[in-house]
């Protein structure tokens, strides 16, 4: 006797694998995890757990209010968010609430592999747009290929090239293509200085996903946020599970959160350390990019 054939979807799926075991004590750069940690004030925080933290659902009201208030949504009413445990979450979330079966889904090639693994798994055509071998941004073909399609994803900057999108062409292809959920993946933002927050009050159809894993150190917490319109992401609520945030990793968002200057102080000597790493591997004959 066989066991059950899954769906043609989850057929297709080529498995995202990651090497958890063993990476302690190491310089670990592979998976852009923030080597200092958390703010200090995270972990004083965390030292202060009690029994109700752990034994009760999670309560999201003071995290939701420190992200609101991070990203200026407290201020914007027609704005909200969806906290999420991390953008991989949220990413989901948007291809299963919006796309249907067999239509568009564009990205960009290279990417973030859970981009194409959460549409394939939404039954999508998946369109990809190639980067040149000079890794500069394909601007051109991305505008399009997004013609007709339900979802595009642009990670700004992106991973794994380091990439930033052109100034205001994010912005310009939500206004383009109404009809298009279009998703600013900016989990590495704090490092390139560059958002289109500014833009959701005119744009109904963009989404922003931001991570609290990389410049904030809590890869470990898995908590990400949607922003974007009230309308749009209102869809995105209804369909999440009750408690996708778990109670420690809410308790730890309010602490990093109040802490800007840890923060601030940590992207700078990453910037430092970035231009330091390509110097010295230049001086090997190790070519690298911008980025």
């Amino acid at each position: 006797m066989s066991a059950p054939d899954p769906t043609p979807e989850v057929a297709r799926l080529k498995p995202y694998t990651v090497p958890a075991a063993g990476r302690r004590d190491f310089l670990r750069l592979d998976f852009n995890e923030g080597l200092a940690g958390p703010s200090p004030r995270v972990l004083e925080r965390l030292r202060r757990l009690d029994a109700d933290d752990v034994s009760l659902y999670p309560d999201e009201t003071a995290a939701r209010a420190a992200v609101a208030s991070r990203f200026g949504l407290d201020r914007q009413p027609e704005l909200d968010l969806v906290l999420t445990s991390g953008v991989d979450e949220g990413i989901r979330l948007l291809c299963d609430c919006f796309v249907r079966s067999g239509e568009k889904v564009v990205l960009l090639d290279p990417g973030y592999p859970m981009y194409r693994f959460y549409a394939t798994l939404a039954g999508a055509q998946i369109v990809s747009v190639s980067y040149g071998e000079d890794l500069s941004f394909p601007e051109e073909a991305l505008r399009a290929a997004a013609a007709g399609c339900r979802l595009l994803i642009v990670g700004n900057p992106n991973n794994p090239t380091g990439t930033p999108a052109p100034a205001g062409l994010v912005e310009d292809l939500a206004a383009a293509f109404p009809a298009t959920i279009v998703l600013a993946d900016e989990a590495y933002a704090e490092f390139a200085g560059a958002s289109s927050i500014a833009a959701l009050g005119r744009l109904p159809n963009l989404v922003v996903a931001r991570t609290f894993s990389k410049a904030y150190g809590l890869a470990g917490m898995r908590a990400g946020v949607l922003l974007g319109g009230r309308a749009a992401l209102s869809w995105v609520a209804r369909m999440r599970s009750p408690y996708p945030v778990n109670s420690i990793a809410l308790l730890a968002l309010p602490a990093a959160l109040a802490d800007e200057e840890w923060v601030t102080r940590y992207v700078s000597e990453v910037r430092l350390a970035r231009t330091d790493l390509a110097a010295a591997l230049g001086a090997l004959g190790v070519a690298t990019f911008p980025s």
